[in-house]
């Protein structure tokens, strides 16, 4: 039997852009599992632990900073990366304030976001 490849989620309400970053994870041996809204995603999670997960901040009606709250609220111990479109020094800070493993601009910083997405792998061997 095959071993499970790591899991990555993904909440991102752009479409194109959730279609995207799975490709890319799954060509680096990534196993993704992808929901275009927080509420989605609390409605049918994974059926296993992620690696990590990459959030939005800007999904509609639950931002991504207020889904990582109501996890870390719920006790989850999941590394959560935040996205944005629009890099905003508020954002980044409420970000850094509640111990998001990283916040990336998904335009200018997609290589350093599979950088911290495969160390945060290596650190759960």
């Amino acid at each position: 039997m095959a071993a499970l490849q790591p899991l990555v989620v993904i909440i991102e309400d752009d479409v194109a852009m959730l279609k995207a970053l799975g490709r890319v994870l799954r060509a680096q041996r990534f196993d993704t599992v992808s929901y275009a809204s927080a509420e989605e995603f609390l409605e049918a999670p994974p059926g296993r632990a992620p690696v990590c997960m990459l959030l939005d901040i800007q999904l509609g009606r639950m931002s991504g900073l207020e889904l990582h709250g109501t996890l870390k609220s719920r006790g989850s111990q999941v590394p959560v990366i935040m996205m944005t479109a629009f890099d905003d020094e508020h954002y980044r800070r409420e970000a850094q304030a509640q111990g998001c493993a990283g916040y990336f601009n998904k335009v200018q910083d997609i290589d350093a976001l599979f950088e911290l997405i495969a160390s945060l792998q290596a650190s759960q061997k």
